[in-house]
């Protein structure tokens, strides 16, 4: 009778085209989530504690099992080993219908749509069919679930990324769920596009969690796949400066830094991954701004010592054979933290190490011999700075705007001043000497034949006729990108200038804002007089336009926006520096009224003769406030004619109904005390003599301990 009952249930798997262990045709528990469709095959069934009657009918039954699929199965099928083995071998003879057939197809799919899928995957999971999916589907479905890539990855909030990552995690969690119900793993392609998806999203708990899973299964990450676990890192600390700052920038990327180190420690030896992962780790390093780990990386990896600049680190021959040599790029790093920690004596060592490097580099013989006792020969030399003549020079634009700004920002204009001079100077130079090439090139190139591509050699050697002299310090090499001067940098030091009340340095911008101005026009006329005497000589009928021309017209139209950018830029220089100049005037003026003050006070406490001198100085110290009040009026203007220039002078601004409302009040107090227009017309004349005579260096009254403000 058994036996026959088997033959009809036999019958009736066929018919059905479902597993015979299989219950997805019992409906889903209303109480909890998981699928009924978790069956395993016959031969799971066994167990080992199991007592020997039991184990005696379980043996019957596997063989009657058996029995039935010989007789019922084609011939062909082979019998399978394992859980998995055998629910695929099951699933595939399985006829799938309706949604599961559709998600079988979609996953199929080159370009497979994530929403589809998973709504599809969805009703499966309540039919409690999920039992009859291949394991590769339920694997391909993990790639295919990829949300789409976000629009602007610069725009994207830490909300909308926590959001989204959090979603997308729990359908992970779900389909992980089933593969290990099915008797399946997770796979390291399953991983990847986990990692994939949170990178997209720069969620770093993510890619944090893939990382630690990857190394438990003992997956090795492709270099690529490394550098994207280091840049989802960094990518969350930038999504949190967008959202509040540098202060909560930093705070995000504290722990960070411990989770990166980690992550660098379990790639110590392989040198593929680690030199990928290089980049991004010392930059997660300075967005924290701990200096400690940056330092001490800096010198595992580079052999250089921050705190002794161009000296020699006591290391093995094989691990100095194994370090990397700095370029631009780290120097900039290592003055970028610097910077970062106001170590503006360090960032000059540095500077000056990498921007004169020589076969002899001695820390001793840089800060001078009034620090050393020590002889020449007692000197280390510095491989690490000691440069070839092959590689490019490892101090560019970069590194001379790290100083300028954070000496500005140390309220240093000297220093300001010295190292926007030298980069000018180099700038001028390298692009006076790279035009003049050029035009020796054309003269040259003019009566001969233009060559059928029509282009020029525009770097053929030839004697440059050079408006500039070279300045002291150029480098004999060239760095990775040509001088350039920002207007960015400009901006920066207008703005130090102004939030320190620098005169001096004020006044330089202005002066050296003109200059550039000037320098950029003579520039672009000498390129347009080039591109003239080419455009007839390589004009031929029915032709591309040569390729020298393309590059000539596109260096002019890059020449002009610089220029215009600067131009902007001057506008507000103009308009700063004469609110400097203005407040510079009025603190000269509050010092005077100080001081006769104080004169005017000690007369009244005195007696006699100094009762008559108290008298004469009265109307003295009258006309002193008149100054004073009129001084400060001018300041006043100065900044709404600034709000003017930059077109921010519009009724429901803070900012300009905040000083319109102090000039009424100033006018006001003036008009009490009987002032005139003509005298504020004597006023902004006087201040004009006096900007005048600082230009020419005449001596200013000491103000730093000045309190008035405006």
């Amino acid at each position: 009778m058994s036996a026959r009952r088997l033959a009809r249930q036999g019958l009736l798997l066929v018919e059905h085209q479902q597993p015979v262990a299989s219950t997805s045709s019992l409906p889903p528990c209303p109480a909890c989530r998981r699928s009924s469709t978790t069956a395993l095959p016959f031969a799971v069934h066994s167990r080992a504690h199991d007592s020997p009657s039991t184990q005696q009918r379980a043996s019957s039954w596997a063989a009657i099992s058996r029995a039935g699929q010989a007789i019922f199965n084609p011939p062909t099928a082979s019998p399978t080993a394992g859980s998995t083995t055998a629910r695929e071998t099951s699933a595939s003879a399985v006829e799938l219908e309706g949604a599961a057939a559709e998600l079988v197809a979609e996953c199929k799919l080159k370009k497979p749509s994530g929403q589809r899928a998973w709504a599809l995957f969805q009703q499966v999971d309540l039919e409690g069919k999920t039992g009859t999916i291949p394991l590769i589907t339920l694997h391909s479905l993990l790639a295919a679930i990829h949300l789409p890539s976000p629009k602007n990855h610069d725009q994207l909030q830490v909300t909308q990324s926590t959001s989204a990552a959090r979603a997308y995690s729990s359908k992970v969690d779900i389909i992980r769920l089933r593969i290990s119900q099915a008797g399946g793993t997770t796979s390291k392609g399953d991983l990847n596009a986990m990692l994939r998806q949170f990178h997209e999203l720069g969620y770093a708990p993510g890619v944090s969690k893939v990382w630690d899973e990857m190394m438990e299964m003992n997956y090795h990450p492709t270099p690529g796949n490394c550098k994207t676990f280091f840049s989802t890192l960094l990518r969350w600390i930038d999504m949190h400066e967008r959202g509040g700052g540098r202060i909560v920038a930093k705070v995000a990327a504290k722990p960070l830094v411990a989770k990166a180190v980690s992550m660098l420690e379990e790639l110590k030896g392989d040198s593929l991954r680690t030199n990928a992962v290089l980049e991004p780790f010392f930059k997660i390093a300075l967005r924290a701004r701990d200096a400690q780990v940056f330092f001490v990386a800096m010198k595992a990896v580079y052999g250089f010592d921050v705190n002794y600049p161009g000296a020699d680190v006591d290391v093995s021959p094989t691990v100095r054979a194994s370090q990397k040599v700095m370029g631009e790029k780290e120097v900039c790093w290592v003055l970028e933290m610097l910077g970062e920690e106001d170590d503006l004596s360090r960032m000059i060592a540095v500077f000056e190490v990498f921007d004169n490097p020589s076969s002899n580099h001695s820390v001793t013989s840089f800060f001078g011999p009034s620090f050393t006792t020590s002889t020449p020969s007692d000197s280390t030399t510095s491989p690490s700075t000691d440069l070839p003549s092959s590689r490019p020079h490892p101090i560019g634009t970069r590194a001379f705007s790290y100083m300028v700004q954070t000496a500005g920002r140390l309220g240093h204009g000297a220093l300001v001043r010295h190292y926007f001079d030298q980069l000018r100077d180099r700038w001028a130079y390298e692009s006076d000497a790279r035009i003049a090439r050029l035009e020796a090139v054309v003269q040259a190139a003019t009566p001969a034949p233009v060559p059928e591509d029509g282009f020029i050699d525009i770097d053929l050697p030839a004697a440059p006729t050079s408006h500039f002299s070279a300045p002291a310090g150029m480098p004999t090499t060239p760095t990775e990108k040509p001088y350039g001067v920002p207007s960015t940098l400009v901006r920066d030091m207008i703005k130090a200038a102004k939030q320190h009340s620098d005169y001096a340095t004020s006044r330089f911008v202005r002066m050296r804002t003109r200059w550039l101005l000037q320098t950029m026009g003579d520039q672009a006329t000498r390129i347009s007089a080039v591109l003239d005497k080419l455009e007839p000589t390589a004009s031929t009928p029915s032709s591309a336009p040569p390729r020298s021309l393309i590059l000539l017209a596109h260096e002019i139209d890059l020449l002009n926006f610089h220029q215009y950018q600067l131009q902007s830029m001057h506008t507000i220089v103009k308009a700063d520096s004469n609110v400097i100049h203005a407040y510079s005037y009025f603190r000269h003026r509050a010092q005077g009224l100080r001081v006769r003050l104080a004169r005017l006070e000690k007369a009244h406490a005195a007696s006699g003769a100094s009762k008559r001198a108290a008298i004469d100085l009265r109307p003295r110290v009258r006309r002193w406030e008149k100054t004073v009040l009129l001084s400060q009026i001018l300041v006043v203007k100065q900044r709404l004619v600034r709000l003017y220039k930059m077109g921010r002078a519009r009724k429901g601004r803070v900012e300009f109904d905040r000083w319109q409302g102090k000039l009424a009040r100033l006018r006001a107090k003036a008009n009490d005390r009987g002032l005139k227009e003509s005298e504020e017309e004597e006023v902004e004349g006087a201040e004009a003599l006096f900007v005048a005579g600082g230009a020419m260096g005449t001596r200013q009254p000491e103000t730093t301990t000045t309190s008035t403000t405006v």
